[in-house]
């Protein structure tokens, strides 16, 4: 009894701080019942948050710090059997204040580039 509880105590511990890098993420997303996927590669992608192919997943590195329902969401994302289930974890993804502050930062940055060349020339390149 005295063994699982020390147990149960480590697992607390190894938790009470966010993942570090991407082998401790890895290792935090398997305890939340992740398969599959053997290999995680961190980004700083600003369009695409978190994406899987094959064994692969590519997480933007925001997410270290993310609370535990947004890991388990991660998760949920991989794992999903529907589309259904891939699309209630992905809202539960984009809650996470990194998708948020990169919307706010691009819009910041398009109205800073509207300021320096103009609103119809900075529409113009966003377009391509």
């Amino acid at each position: 009894m005295a063994a699982r509880f020390n147990q149960l105590l480590q697992l607390f511990l190894e938790f009470d701080a966010p993942p570090q890098n991407a082998e401790q993420l890895l290792h935090r997303l398997r305890v939340y019942g992740l398969k599959g996927i053997t290999k995680i590669r961190l980004t700083s992608n600003r369009a695409v948050m978190v994406s899987f192919s094959g064994t692969e997943l590519r997480v933007n590195k925001g997410y270290l710090d993310a609370p535990e329902d947004v890991l388990r969401a991660i998760v949920q994302f991989v794992q999903g059997r529907t589309r259904a289930d891939r699309h209630e974890a992905q809202r539960t993804i984009l809650t996470h204040p990194v998708a948020a502050a990169l919307l706010v930062a691009s819009s910041v940055v398009l109205v800073l580039v509207s300021l320096v060349i103009g609103p119809a020339r900075a529409s113009a390149a966003q377009l391509d």
